[in-house]
């Protein structure tokens, strides 16, 4: 068989991507940049011998996407020192980017490496499948994007007056187009990729050879800002719209100007033209709707526009329904034949500034002025998915064409104020757990073994509660405020919550009926709560620095405690149920009798915020976590330090310990998960994810396995199986 044989070359190609013993010989070799270089030439080369190998080339992609993202994890690693970590990374990516080849590949050698490590079993996790790069090297808010005919390229528009061209396998800049006196508005490509048109607020347009970068015509004639522009089918012509209320045909090789449409009295927004290439219809601040005879200027008709000013518009393939994102948070669908209106969607909590429509129609992207995306689909009006990436307005977003690869349809591109473009994928499984996802930050998570059951509280105003072993959500339960610790009630299918308004609340979950009973008050956020463990008191601590003792069956504060001169971020009970300890921004941990409120000791080892604290199961100790790096073991015999652990480079936010007390688990704001022998105080294993950890909890399965539970900055909750040396 020819080693050029076409038709086994995509599977060879792709075979050794997705072997860890090769990733890992050739990133030791090569380094990380060289190794990415590689699968782009890869896939490069892949698309020349054989475009249809789709199936290769879509696997391939999500390598890249793999390396691009362990890349800042991986770059220094020893592997002397750590001989898993590596594989273990690229294992817990795998899985999230749906490469079972490759996770099925490292978790076997993972095996024989026989070491401990953090194996990922499931994930609820909104960012994991939808965001597939970021782009960034714009100066400015970004205002303008297009696909290239091939689906490889984009070419973005930037009020830093400039014109990137980027590569979309790798998310670098290809080339810099410059020429424009001020903000770049609009952008379109030529159907076959050979060059672009762009628009500006210095009133031209300008053509580009996307080849060579150069400036070969300059479009001159508008007196004010273009707002939009659009080709004709036949790509000889090109439509815009500005500022100066006309619309304006020029010749697209030449930039001569062809014919002056007027009519709108305010600036014109947006315009699109339909298959024929005979209509075109404007959208102006005028509240009108024109549709225009491009053969000979005339307005053919005027449809009053009801709702918000217009910002874009979308024609349908049907040349009937025509789609526009207003300024008061809908989109309308209008029949331009008739000029009524068929529907308004509504779904966005502010302006909608851009919109895109599918090339089969079926589809809708559009953005608004709060940084979200909204993937509806166009027959039904439902919302298929929300997206949110940008940390500004969002101004364009465009489509990849669908002849290409119909893997590529479902992916898109978001230009945002944020200076940043964003390359999405946006077909994700209904049944995928990231729509279960909290959407802000997981502030703690509990569990309740004997019930098999895992809660887990966020910013966003809900409690979520879990299966223990398959992860799979159960229920939510809504708050309607930040919701800042929780404990459950022992024997009683109650769980307790403290939110930032202050509200202590008592949750019953029996029963179809789910309800929420307020407890007490404080005046200020609860962050800590803790029950007794006779279930009969609660304890909560808040950012106004007091601790209050509850009586759960009186709903009365039974005694406030003060000593602490800053917020309290945790407390604890001990086993006997008779004290407590409290964690501080005031850098102590403090002792309590909870009979008397008397405190009985100060521990004083930390030199920042001490942020959470976890009991021994013995109940011989604890341990502490802290602003300042470190975690510390504690006697509660001789209430001295027993080990010092280093090794977070940021705030350690949260901890566990297991029910065996041998090991010490903790998260930081770096992102990592840190697995600490308890006895000596050695680091391990290490686990590093993409945002910081801001909760941790430990569970065990029915057949003996440990499990982490991990919850993060963004709302994404993880879980590990924790495999120690010779575990299976």
């Amino acid at each position: 068989m020819s080693l050029d044989d076409s038709s086994t070359l995509p599977a060879r190609m792709l075979a050794d991507w997705l072997d860890i013993d090769w990733l890992q010989t050739h990133f030791l070799s090569r380094g990380m940049e060289a190794l990415q270089t590689d699968l782009v030439h890869t896939l490069r080369r892949l698309r020349l011998v054989d475009s249809r190998a789709i199936h290769a080339q879509v696997a391939l992609e999500k390598v890249l996407r793999l390396l691009q993202a362990e890349s800042a994890h991986v770059e220094d690693w020893q592997p002397d020192e750590d001989p898993i970590f590596f594989a273990q990374q690229i294992h817990n990516r795998a899985l999230l980017l749906d490469l079972p080849a490759l996770a099925a590949s490292t978790a076997a050698h993972l095996d024989v490496l026989g070491r401990p490590h953090l194996r990922q079993r499931w994930h609820a996790h909104r960012h994991a499948s939808a965001l597939l790069r970021r782009l960034s090297g714009h100066a400015d808010s970004v205002n303008a994007v297009a696909i290239t005919p091939n689906g490889l390229c984009a070419i973005s528009g930037s009020n830093d007056g400039t014109l990137i061209l980027w590569d979309l396998l790798t998310g670098a800049p290809a080339r810099l187009f410059t020429g424009h006196i001020d903000w770049v508005s609009a952008v379109v490509v030529d159907p076959n990729g050979e060059w672009a048109i762009s628009a500006s607020k210095d009133a031209t347009l300008r053509r580009w050879d996307l080849y060579s970068g150069a400036c070969v015509a300059v479009f001159e004639g508008h007196t004010a800002p273009v707002r939009a522009i659009v080709l004709t089918p036949d790509r000889r012509r090109v439509l815009s719209a500005a500022s100066d209320s006309t619309l304006r045909l020029w010749d697209a090789a030449t930039g001569d100007m062809i014919a002056l449409f007027t009519g709108h009295t305010n600036r014109v927004m947006a315009v699109v033209i339909n298959a024929e290439g005979n209509e075109a219809i404007s959208a102006a601040d005028d509240h009108t709707l024109r549709v225009w005879d491009l053969t000979n200027g005339r307005t053919l008709r005027t449809i009053p526009l009801s709702g918000g000013f217009v910002s874009a518009l979308a024609l349908h393939p049907d040349g009937v329904r025509l789609i526009a994102a207003a300024d008061d948070r809908t989109l309308r669908i209008w029949n331009s034949q008739q000029g009524d209106l068929i529907a308004t969607l509504a779904g966005h909590s502010a302006s909608v500034r851009t919109l895109a429509l599918s090339t089969d129609g079926e589809r809708i992207l559009s953005g608004d002025n709060n940084g979200r995306l909204i993937h509806w689909d166009l027959e039904s009006g439902r919302i298929l998915e929300e997206l949110n990436g940008h940390e500004g307005a969002v101004t364009a977003v465009a489509f990849a064409p669908n002849d290409v690869c119909p893997e590529w349809s479902a992916r898109a591109i978001s230009a945002s104020a944020d200076r940043s473009l964003v390359f999405w994928q946006l077909d994700g499984e209904d049944d995928d757990p990231s729509s279960a996802a909290h959407t802000a930050a997981i502030h703690a998570i509990i569990v309740d073994q004997s019930r098999r059951a895992v809660v887990t509280a966020s910013e966003d105003g809900t409690l979520k509660i879990w299966a223990g072993d398959s992860g799979g959500l159960l229920r939510t339960l809504d708050n309607g405020a930040p919701v800042l610790d929780i404990a459950f009630l022992p024997n009683d299918e109650t769980i307790l919550s403290g939110d930032e308004n202050g509200r202590l609340r008592r949750w019953s979950l029996t029963g179809e009926i789910l309800s929420a009973q307020t407890v007490g008050a404080h005046r200020g956020p609860i962050l800590a709560v803790a029950v007794t463990p006779d279930g009969k008191r609660a304890i909560t601590g808040t950012e106004t620095w007091a601790i209050k003792i509850w009586d759960l069956a009186s709903g009365e504060a039974e005694d406030t405690l003060t000593h602490h001169r800053g917020s309290v971020y945790d407390l604890v009970v001990t086993l006997d149920g008779e004290k407590l300890l409290s964690a501080s921004d005031d850098e102590t941990i403090r002792l309590w009798q909870i009979t008397d409120g008397e405190q009985i000791h100060l521990f004083g080892g930390h030199e920042q915020t001490v942020s959470a604290l976890a009991l021994l199961p013995d109940g011989s100790g604890f341990v502490s976590a802290s602003d300042d790096e470190t975690l510390q073991l504690w006697s509660l015999e001789s209430l001295e330090p027993l080990l010092i652990l280093e090794g977070h480079t940021d705030w350690v936010n949260d901890l566990a310990v297991t029910p065996n007390g041998a090991w010490i688990i903790s998260g930081g704001q770096d992102g990592s998960v840190f697995l600490w022998e308890r006895n000596t105080g050695v680091l391990s294993a290490r686990l590093q994810l993409d945002a910081p950890i801001t909760a941790l909890a430990h569970t065990t399965t029915p057949e003996g396995h440990d499990l982490l539970w991990v919850g993060d900055e963004r709302g994404a909750l993880f879980v590990f199986q924790i495999h120690l040396a010779g575990s299976a």
